[in-house]
């Protein structure tokens, strides 16, 4: 016998929010993990945009996770991809119906966590969270909100998937400068993704910094290409770096892109979310002579300065 088909109402005031929220263009925040996105979604969140009901510290939506981003399913599981996205949707914008079909795919997205490769994003308590509060009760977004997005640094990976479901998505994407990345100890994605981009670990320790370096090259050359493809105008390249020393003119451009007038005093809170990390400039003590001269030459086109190397 089929499960019964699980229908939750909503107030006409929650189902008018509902409407309009979705003919706004939706806000998708992604980049190689460490660059900032983080500040970026609760820069997001002060100004107005709704950004799921269920993130963990960092603000990564971790329906996305569970829905869309597993290694394997790229590139091809694209029917799964797709629908993942579908029923991301209607949750975010409180409609999902929680049919048979619909609580198998979650089920089943949740149950093919699988391997170590699998749990390179999140611990299995951060999926098994996600699960229940997808499975549990309708998320509506608040009647606060005058937009909606998301934010997970994967989410580059999957822009042209996005494209299909959400095609009026504005996508931010931030970059932070790659030699401070390079030493970052954040290196899931690298783990995860390097070898969808043709990237292997160094043997040597002293050398891992150049593969991450290649991957941070790689993987924001790739979306960058993407990205100014599929959406044009509504893609906009953020600069860390440029955030931390300008944070009112570019949170005021922030703004700007996604289609909102703030008001001053939002503006002042989102900017008194920034503070420059203590990492910034690591790479200024470090032995730059391993990476190779052309990788250096490609951080300068992304418009970042290299202190200390000719």
């Amino acid at each position: 016998m089929n499960a019964p088909l699980i229908r939750i109402s909503s107030s006409p005031v929650e189902e008018r929010h509902m409407s309009t929220l979705d003919a706004c263009k939706p806000i998708a925040v992604g980049g190689v993990s460490g660059s900032g996105t983080r500040v970026v979604a609760r820069i997001l969140m002060e100004l107005g945009i709704y950004m799921g009901g269920h993130l963990n510290g960092p603000r990564d939506n971790l329906w996305f996770a569970l829905l869309v981003v597993k290694p394997r399913w790229l590139p091809d599981h694209q029917e799964e991809i797709i629908k993942g996205l579908q029923i991301f949707r209607d949750t975010m914008l409180g409609r999902l119906n929680r049919t048979p079909d619909t609580v198998m795919f979650i089920l089943r997205a949740f149950l093919r966590f699988r391997s170590p490769r699998d749990f390179l994003l999140f611990p299995p308590p951060y999926y098994a969270g996600a699960l229940a509060s997808l499975l549990r009760a309708k998320h509506a977004p608040p009647a606060s909100s005058i937009g909606w997005g998301w934010k997970l640094p994967e989410t580059y990976l999957f822009l042209p998937y996005v494209k299909a479901v959400f095609p009026k998505v504005k996508y931010i994407h931030v970059i932070r400068h790659g030699l401070d990345m390079a030493y970052s100890r954040n290196q899931h994605q690298f783990w995860a993704w390097g070898a969808y981009f043709g990237i292997r670990p160094q043997r040597s320790v002293k050398l891992f910094p150049k593969a991450l370096l290649q991957f941070w090259l790689r993987a924001n050359e790739w979306a960058i290409a993407q990205a100014r493809s599929l959406l044009g105008g509504d893609f906009l390249l953020l600069n860390f770096d440029e955030l931390c020393r300008h944070p009112d003119e570019m949170v005021r451009e922030l703004a700007r892109f996604i289609g909102i007038e703030a008001e001053t005093s939002r503006i002042e809170r989102a900017c008194q979310l920034i503070r420059p990390p203590r990492t910034q400039g690591r790479y200024r003590s470090r032995d730059l002579s391993i990476f190779d001269p052309c990788d250096l030459d490609a951080v300068r086109r992304f418009g970042f300065e290299i202190k200390g190397v000719g």
